[in-house]
């Protein structure tokens, strides 16, 4: 995996990467108050709409290797994919391994994530940045594809109970 995503990554720059990682709110129909203590959670306020928040990590070949129904749509990808195993996984990877993510997500030596604000107005960070960038932009074309392929994801599911949403994602 990592040599493919090295393969990926211009001259070769990001090497020992085995992960793309992002969050993709999926649009489904406002909880009932027997689906959910607080169905307002469900709402998004960024994409207006209600959502389950999912958390994904792909290959360099834009294939799922990690994939959760994780929380409510207002709930931030940091706190969704807090929810999951996947902090356990990240931090089980091998010496040198590392995922990839956006700057939702919390850098560590596991996960590495862009610079932003002022941080990122140095060459050597905006570099940074852009090599990172090439291999960030893996997942987004993944839910693209997913959803493409799928259309009931983009929408289609406004019509069901919470449970059926969540076990048709």
């Amino acid at each position: 995996i990592a040599a493919d995503f090295e393969k990926k990554s211009t001259h070769g720059v990001i090497k020992f990467c085995v992960g793309a990682l992002d969050g993709l709110l999926i649009q489904i129909g406002r909880p009932t108050l027997k689906e959910s203590d607080n169905p307002d959670s469900y709402f998004s306020g960024h994409y207006q709409m209600f959502g389950l928040n999912c958390q994904g990590v792909c290959d360099s070949h834009y294939r799922f290797t990690f994939f959760a129904v994780a929380a409510p749509g207002k709930t931030g990808d940091i706190r969704a994919m807090e929810r999951t195993p996947l902090p356990a996984l990240i931090a089980d990877l091998p010496f040198l391994f590392y995922i990839v993510g956006d700057a939702a997500y919390v850098a560590s030596d596991k996960l590495l994530t862009p610079f932003k604000g002022t941080q990122r107005d140095t060459p050597e960070n905006s570099s940074f940045n852009f090599y990172l960038s090439q291999i960030r932009i893996r997942i987004e074309a993944a839910f693209g594809l997913l959803t493409t392929k799928f259309q009931i994801l983009r929408g289609g599911l406004v019509g069901c109970s919470l449970p059926v949403a969540s076990d048709t994602i």
